[in-house]
C-alpha cells in the first residue's frame, strides 16, 4: 500500500463523484492496463478494503482516478464521499484481469454497461482513443432515467468525434424527457444496432440480470466463451449474510486440520487461525488470496479474480468463498 493525495473531486451527478489522486512522492504511477481497479483501505482498518475501477485513460500516469457512487449504507462509498480535496488515502497498486489489452487491435470491442459499471469500460474506450489504436468499439449503456446517465455528454462527444466509436444509450421504458431508445439491452437489441462477427470481444460490467442473459445468448449463437469478459465485484452490501447458512466442517491445510464453525469467508477463517495469506481487495477481483482446492466443495460469490488457467487448475478465491463440505487447501 501507499499513501495517495486527493488532488481533485468532480461531482458527476446522481451521487457519483470522481476522485483524482497523485502519489505523495511526486512520481508518476506505474503503467497499468485499461479496465483495472484500485483497492483502498477504508479509514484505519487494514482489513476493511473496497475496490473501485479506474475511470481514466492509461495514457495519463501523472494522476489516477476512480468514480464512486454513494451507496446507501455503503461503508466505503460513504467514507469516500465525506473526503475533500487535499485528504489522503491508502491504496494498493492497480490490479485485475478485466482488460482488453491482450486482444488484437483489429478486433471489434463490444462494451455493455449498466449503473456505475460504466467506469472500467470508459477507461478502455478513453485509452484506445488516446493511443489512436483505431480499434472498432461500440458501447451499450443502460440506465433507468436521464439523470442516471453518468458521463453521457462526454460519451456523446467522443462518438461524434471518433468514427471508430459508437455509443448506444438506452433507458428503461417510460423514462421521461428522453427521445432516444427505451427498453433493455439484450442480444436482439445489440444486433439491431450493429453486425457481429465470431472474432468480436465482449466486455460486460453491470447487473448480472442483464449481463448474464446476454452472455447466454452469445454462447447459444456460436460466440466463444473466451471472447466474453465480465467484471463482478463482490460488494459486502450486495448480498444478505442472513441467507448464508452456518456450517461445521474441517479445513485441512498440509498436515493440519482446522475446525470451521460459522459462515465467515475462508480468508477470514484462515486469518483467524494465523495462516499467512496475501490479500489486496477482499472482493474477489485481484486474485491475491487465491489458493488451490485439493478436495471438497466451496460456494464462491465470484471468480473474476481468477484466470482461465487458475480455474482449470482448481484455484479458488478465499475472500469470497465458503466451504460446503470438508475441504483441503493448498495455501
Amino acid at each position: 500500500k501507499e499513501e495517495l493525495r486527493i488532488v481533485d473531486i468532480i461531482d458527476e451527478g446522481l451521487n457519483v463523484k470522481t476522485f483524482r489522486f497523485k502519489r505523495v512522492n511526486g512520481e508518476r504511477f506505474s503503467v497499468f492496463a485499461p479496465g483495472q481497479f484500485l483497492s483502498f483501505q477504508i479509514k484505519d482498518d487494514v482489513k476493511l478494503l473496497r475496490s473501485y475501477s479506474i475511470s481514466g485513460s492509461c495514457e495519463n500516469t501523472s494522476t489516477l482516478q476512480v468514480s464512486i457512487k454513494h451507496i446507501k449504507d455503503g461503508v466505503g462509498s460513504g467514507w469516500f464521499h465525506s473526503l475533500k480535496k487535499g485528504d489522503f488515502v491508502m491504496a494498493f497498486p492497480p490490479g485485475g484481469h478485466f482488460t482488453d489489452e491482450r486482444e488484437a487491435l483489429e478486433q471489434q470491442r463490444v462494451f455493455v454497461g449498466g449503473g456505475i459499471g460504466i467506469t472500467p469500460l470508459i477507461s478502455m474506450i478513453k485509452t484506445a482513443i488516446d493511443r489512436s489504436t483505431g480499434s472498432p468499439m461500440a458501447l451499450f449503456y443502460g440506465m433507468a432515467s436521464t439523470k442516471d446517465l453518468v458521463f453521457h455528454e462526454e460519451l456523446l462527444n467522443l462518438a461524434a468525434t471518433y468514427k471508430n466509436f459508437k455509443y448506444y444509450p438506452i433507458l428503461s421504458p417510460g423514462a421521461k424527457g428522453w427521445d432516444g431508445d427505451t427498453g433493455y439491452i439484450n442480444y436482439d437489441y445489440i444486433l439491431s444496432k450493429m453486425d457481429l462477427s465470431p472474432t468480436d470481444q465482449f466486455y460486460f460490467c453491470g447487473p448480472p440480470i442483464m449481463t448474464d442473459s446476454i452472455s447466454e445468448s452469445l454462447l447459444s449463437h456460436g460466440h466463444e466463451s473466451g471472447h466474453i469478459h465480465s467484471e463482478k465485484f463482490a460488494s459486502p452490501v450486495s448480498f444478505d449474510e442472513g441467507n448464508i447458512p452456518k456450517r461445521q466442517v474441517q479445513v485441512k491445510i498440509k498436515a493440519q486440520s482446522l475446525a470451521y464453525d460459522g459462515k465467515e469467508s475462508l480468508l477470514e477463517f484462515l486469518e483467524d487461525n494465523n495462516v499467512e495469506i496475501n490479500f489486496a481487495c477482499r472482493s474477489g477481483v485481484c486474485g491475491e488470496c487465491k489458493c488451490k482446492l485439493i478436495s471438497g466443495k466451496v460456494d464462491s460469490i465470484t471468480d473474476s479474480g481468477l484466470t482461465a488457467l487458475d480455474k482449470k487448475e482448481g484455484h479458488i478465491l478465499t475472500c469470497v468463498s465458503r466451504p460446503l463440505s470438508d475441504i483441503e487447501l493448498d495455501v
